[in-house]
């Protein structure tokens, strides 16, 4: 419950113990606790005889006669515990304890449920000990690409229910001030337009509020005259000439070449179109040059070679290409990939001569396209 103030509240009781006590009634000049604060209110009280005395906060319960309760002791002459009170008649006010005072410019302290209503602002530091909760202020619907906040947290509704609308005014703010929107439907797309009018987004790109899990948080420049987008959940797509999010490719993806997703470098060999595995060796000698995703060569005779692959290949439907250069570099040689003998582990080729004879060429490369596993 919220600490209610209110001025010259003043009444007496000659309830004794320790207890809820009874009010006798406002003294002449003053306000009872109910007239000012309001029945069930808690309030920040002080009860003395001129003696004792007892400062804590308690709640009004309107009645025959008015009560007030001794909820919370702060301070007491009774080492801060509750007065037990004797026969007599007592003072009892409504005050402001220094345990409880905000201080204006000075460094302050909330603990409790506290409530602020109205503008409020703060010039030094202000610490909370427990939750922190904006006035929400409902759903807003757009009428002529502007709103007009009431509070610090707002749903968004396009104009007409419209599938998607443009927010470019927001009217109302203070400086400093901060806010959060989110749209109020995932099926109306609400687009933070930038400096149109009085908004500007970060990176001066539109941002598309277009599910009801994506909220955009905004403070207002009195100098600018504008909305600062200070942070978004989730910022919009990225497009060949606009920043914004990026969405990753699974494999399968990359695979079938699907638009509109980003493949990272480890991926690129998924795509069809690129090469899969190729090798560049010295058939005399059984020496590899350079290769990619060849694990090893392996000489099966005269002519006759087995390309193993690092990564293995979906099935056997892949491509084989090469060209061979024999020790007569005017004769044609050719490549060829051994009927029966290729798996998805694996590919044996046969190099031959321009005159047809299998042999041993000192120079043959391969490229090798398809899926893989």
């Amino acid at each position: 419950m919220s600490i209610v103030l209110a001025d010259r509240v003043f009444e007496t009781t000659t309830t004794q113990g320790t207890g809820t006590i009874n009010l006798a009634g406002a003294v002449t000049g003053f306000q009872s606790f109910v007239t000012a604060a309001g029945d069930g209110s808690e309030v920040p009280y002080l009860i003395d005889d001129g003696e004792n005395w007892e400062i804590g906060t308690g709640t009004i319960t309107a009645g025959s006669p008015d009560t007030l309760s001794r909820s919370s002791v702060l301070k007491s002459s009774n080492s801060d515990a509750a007065v037990n009170w004797g026969a007599g008649t007592r003072n009892v006010r409504l005050v402001l304890p220094s345990s409880i005072i905000l201080l204006a410019d000075s460094n302050n302290a909330f603990s409790g449920n506290n409530t602020f209503s109205g503008t409020n602002s703060f010039s030094s530091t202000v610490s909370f000990s427990g939750k922190v909760q904006f006035k929400a202020g409902g759903e807003l619907t757009i009428s002529g690409g502007a709103v007009t906040i009431t509070g610090s947290s707002h749903t968004i509704d396009t104009q007409g229910n419209a599938s998607t609308d443009d927010l470019t005014t927001i009217n109302g703010g203070s400086n400093g001030e901060i806010i959060t929107i989110r749209p109020i439907s995932a099926s109306r797309t609400v687009v933070l337009k930038h400096n149109t009018g009085n908004i500007l987004t970060a990176n001066s790109a539109d941002f598309s509020l277009d599910d009801t899990s994506k909220m955009a948080i905004l403070q207002y420049d009195q100098g600018l005259s504008k909305w600062i987008v200070l942070n978004a959940s989730a910022p919009s797509s990225a497009t060949t000439t606009q920043e914004g999010v990026v969405e990753l490719a699974e494999n399968s993806e990359v695979l079938n070449e699907t638009t509109g997703k980003v493949p990272q470098a480890d991926q690129i060999k998924y795509n069809k179109g690129v090469v899969k595995a190729w090798i560049n060796f010295d058939g005399t000698t059984n020496t590899v040059r350079d290769s990619h995703n060849i694990s090893s060569l392996t000489d099966e005779g005269t002519g006759e070679f087995t390309l193993n692959f690092t990564n293995n290949f979906a099935d056997t439907n892949y491509c084989l290409v090469g060209t061979v250069q024999d020790e007569n570099d005017s004769q044609f040689s050719v490549l060829t990939l051994h009927s029966g003998w290729s798996s998805v582990g694996s590919a044996t080729v046969q190099t031959y001569t321009g005159g047809g004879s299998r042999d041993d060429c000192p120079t043959v490369n391969a490229l090798i396209l398809g899926e893989l596993s």
